[in-house]
């Protein structure tokens, strides 16, 4: 049986869980309905079961059923495409039940919760509508609200037959959706979400998610990445199917159970979609999708962040890989740091973004580049403000390294063809990525050192949205550079890539090693550190050909095999990363619209000449 009756030892134990018993429950459900029948916009029919099953759902708390009720048959108006036209036999139905399930399991668990798989049955994109995807789920809601006796939900996403493709699908306005129906209509009470066959672009899908999710929610949900071990650790075998090492027959049998179940609620579901608000009737002020969704508030920018975190899973997963738990943990130990204290911060930093009139609001979206900006600023709000203030005050001051960064334009196709600049895929014990980069010829006829610079910023905002480390390591290979090159190297120059870089995205450089050196460096490393405070240029190490006292610092493991490692070659990672940065476009040409604003700018303005201080003397640069 799909949903057996609830026994009277569940209606008892659920109902004793809220301060609830018979009697009870009878005069909450009349105070309901007294209220529905003081509401002239919302219809008077919902049954006494569904009634009592959103009392359960909003944990005894009369205001909040009457809130979610009122929602319910709002959005059945504001969007009739998710919550009506719901025929079983119609022919949306008939395709989407062959390429996606929402299958709640018959038994509760030991806690009186209700488990529901959900998961791709079609693994061609092509063939995936998410809204209707999202109509199916809750026809099911709608199920469960009429039969259905439980304290909370435990969901597990299966991505086995879920590519790329299927990411492109689920835009943020459809997860909002989602959400506000979920959680704020039906009420929904997760306990746990089980993420299983997890793919390397999962952390996209669970980005994505904790844009629309509360932090609580957050916190809940559970990677699987290896085998139903840990799963059965959670929840047990006698609830689960057979396809996730259970005993409680197979998904496909569950599946086709309730697909029998939905046909018989046809009748029902053709007459429940007369049932909706009437916003004409609404005492006061009538409500759209606007008030329901904020879109025109808050999730102006939703496209581009689908598209953001898209571009993250499209090309290369492998150049920079998610962080384990335990890299997670480690970084942000070194800061006294936990997953609360990382949320408390980004909000604290989302909340003074919007104070700041000159500032573009576009970061406030993107927690992950919050939280590597507080790594970077060692768990310093105050720090990142000023680093973020920067970010965008030099993409005003100097576009001709911050700006212009169309992987499609010439100078890009020349400068890839010239340099390369390599973070490389493993991180060392300490969890420091190192980085290397020089040149790929030492002809100088098309050598741009603005160009160059241009590329590792490009990477440098890529890893602002991907990588967690602690430090930086950088690797600067002379072997090709020649004196002709020393000239493209101005003050100037030096003086815009240091504080673009070093303060622009505040770089932790823990070391910097220079290989294959000529006699003429020395000109050029002198340069250099000028701009620098001792203490950093006290961290760069010069090597000549003999690299011996560089592997004594650096792991040959994790190097190109040019330098006797075992990561590929130069040429080989440095095409993958070519393709990288090129598949982030779209993303790159959108954030060409995200600087900052200094006509707005609280007091004074500030030019290129306060950053740079070209007028006067090159005053070193803060660096950590």
């Amino acid at each position: 049986m799909v949903l057996p009756p609830p026994t009277k030892d569940i209606l008892e134990r659920v109902r004793a869980e809220f301060g609830l018993d018979e009697e009870g429950m009878k005069q909450a459900i009349q105070v309901v309905k007294d209220w529905l029948k003081q509401q002239p916009h919302l219809p008077q029919d919902c049954e006494d079961g569904r009634l009592e099953r959103w009392i359960i759902r909003c944990k005894n708390s009369l205001e909040r059923t009457k809130k979610s009720l009122d929602l319910y048959y709002t959005l059945k108006t504001a969007i009739p495409d998710i919550l009506l036209d719901r025929d079983p036999r119609s022919q949306w139905f008939r395709k989407v039940v062959n390429v996606a399930f929402v299958c709640p399991l018959s038994q509760l668990t030991e806690d009186y919760n209700r488990v529901t798989v959900l998961g791709c049955l079609e693994p061609d994109p092509n063939k995936i509508i998410v809204q209707d995807i999202l109509k199916l789920s809750f026809m099911v809601q709608d199920v469960r609200m009429c039969e259905d006796y439980c304290i909370s939900d435990v969901y597990i996403m299966d991505f086995n037959k879920f590519s790329v493709g299927h990411v492109t699908k689920v835009t943020l306005p459809i997860l909002k959706k989602m959400e506000v129906c979920a959680m704020k209509s039906f009420n929904m009470r997760i306990k746990e979400i089980h993420l299983v066959n997890v793919p390397p672009f999962a952390d996209t899908m669970v980005n994505l998610l904790k844009m629309v999710l509360k932090p609580k929610l957050i916190s809940r949900i559970h990677v699987h990445t290896k085998g139903h071990a840990a799963l059965h650790g959670m929840i047990s075998k006698r609830i689960l199917p057979s396809e996730y090492g259970g005993e409680n027959g197979s998904l496909i049998d569950h599946w086709s159970a309730w697909l029998r179940k939905l046909q018989n609620y046809r009748d029902w579901f053709l007459e429940q979609d007369k049932t909706k608000s009437d916003e004409s009737k609404r005492p006061g002020k009538a409500v759209n999708n606007g008030d329901l969704f904020g879109f025109e508030g808050s999730f102006r920018k939703l496209n581009y962040y689908t598209l953001l975190l898209v571009s993250r899973c499209e090309m290369q997963t492998d150049l920079i890989k998610p962080p384990s738990k335990e890299i997670l943990e480690r970084v942000r130990g070194e800061y006294n740091l936990n997953t609360e204290r990382v949320r408390e911060a980004v909000e604290h930093l989302k909340d003074w973004i919007q104070l700041q009139p000159h500032l573009p609001k576009e970061t406030v979206a993107d927690d992950g580049r919050l939280e590597r900006w507080l790594i970077r600023c060692k768990n310093s709000t105050e720090k990142v403000k000023r680093t973020l203030d920067l970010h965008y005050t030099l993409k005003t001051d100097v576009p001709e390294i911050m700006m212009g960064w169309d992987t499609h334009a010439d100078w890009f196709k020349s400068i890839t063809n010239i340099v390369f600049y390599i973070p490389m895929p493993q991180l060392t014990s300490d969890c420091d990525r190192v980085t290397i980069f020089g040149l790929q010829t030492s002809n100088t006829t098309n050598f741009d050192a603005l160009d160059y610079i241009r590329v590792t910023e490009m990477a440098l905002e890529i890893r602002i949205r991907e990588d967690y480390s602690l430090s930086d390591i950088y690797v600067l290979d002379l072997a090709k550079y020649s004196l002709g090159h020393i000239p493209y190297f101005t003050l100037p120059v030096l003086k815009k890539f240091i504080l673009c870089a070093v303060g622009g995205y505040n770089l932790r450089i823990k070391a910097i090693h220079v290989l294959n050196a000529p006699p003429y460096a020395d000109t050029l490393i002198a340069l250099i550190k000028l701009l620098l405070k001792p203490k950093l240029a006290a961290r760069i190490h010069v090597h000549g050909t003999d690299l011996t006292s560089f592997y004594e610092q650096v792991p040959k493991k994790i190097l190109p095999t040019e330098y006797g490692g075992d990561s590929g070659s130069v040429s080989e990672i440095w095409d993958r990363w070519v393709k990288k940065i090129e598949s982030y476009r779209e993303v790159f040409l959108e954030r060409e619209k995200h600087k900052s604003d200094e006509s707005k700018r609280p007091g004074c303005s500030i030019s290129s000449s306060d950053l740079l201080g070209f007028e006067g003397s090159f005053r070193k640069l803060e660096v950590d």
